[in-house]
């Protein structure tokens, strides 16, 4: 079973991701609902999986450059949602895996999932 940590500021966005990857795919899911916080999770636990809203304070972005610089952290894939496309070309910059623009359909979100997990039985 995946780990996943959902990351923004906003209970309801938090919530739509949470239903799709815990209901829809029976994986583990945390929330925080900021940076620091999703630091706080991260340092006795490595999850598969962050997603993270860019518009946050501390934003997404910043989130993915922040864990870019801690080894344990560097290679977890990171999907940034947000509701400005412009914000794609920066995610990619700072290394996240995946931009998903609000909003969007269950099945985009799961056409992210099968590309960072392709052997992930559940996501066929």
């Amino acid at each position: 079973m995946k780990s996943v940590l959902i990351v923004g500021d906003e209970p309801t966005r938090r919530l739509i991701s949470l239903l799709v990857l815990s209901m829809d795919l029976g994986w583990s899911c945390q929330t925080a609902s900021d940076a620091e916080r999703a630091f706080s999770f991260m340092e006795n636990r490595t999850p598969d999986l962050v997603v993270a809203d860019a518009d946050l304070l501390l934003g997404g972005i910043e989130l993915v450059d922040a864990m870019k610089a801690i080894p344990r952290l560097e290679s977890i894939p990171v999907i940034i949602i947000s509701s400005y496309s412009e914000r794609a070309q920066e995610a990619e910059d700072f290394g996240a895996r995946a931009f998903l623009q609000r909003p969007f359909r269950q099945h985009e979100f799961l056409e992210i999932l099968k590309n960072i997990f392709p052997d992930e039985p559940l996501l066929g």
